[in-house]
């Protein structure tokens, strides 16, 4: 199975939808590039790192685990949890390219009236 986050592509801009926030990450830190690229650079990496660590783990479980079944299903659980970091990676950088995009705007937030 692939994780809903991962697979829920519609012409609905979400950030439910791993497609969307991608697109919506890569548009903010191009438009404020000097000072977002160093979000989206340890997004990348932080993602490849935690990815290959839960592939790891997983890896371990699925050696130890005899039964078909069970394999099957730490499979699913492996792809959830991999979805569920991506996630929260994703939101946390879209956070700071939008912080810093918005900054730059004419007005700024200025007065801290977010």
């Amino acid at each position: 199975d692939t994780p809903e986050y991962l697979s829920c592509t519609t012409k609905e801009v979400s950030t439910d939808s791993f497609y969307w926030v991608s697109r919506m990450i890569a548009a903010m830190t191009d438009a404020s590039y000097s000072k977002s690229l160093i979000h989206a650079e340890r997004y990348e990496l932080g993602v490849l790192s935690a990815s290959r660590a839960l592939i790891h783990q997983y890896d371990a479980k699925l050696l130890a685990e005899p039964d078909a079944g069970q394999r099957a299903a730490l499979r699913v659980e492996a792809n959830e949890a991999i979805a569920k970091a991506l996630k929260a990676r994703a939101a946390d950088t879209l956070d700071k390219v939008l912080f810093e995009l918005s900054s730059n705007m004419k007005n700024a937030y200025s007065r801290s009236d977010m």
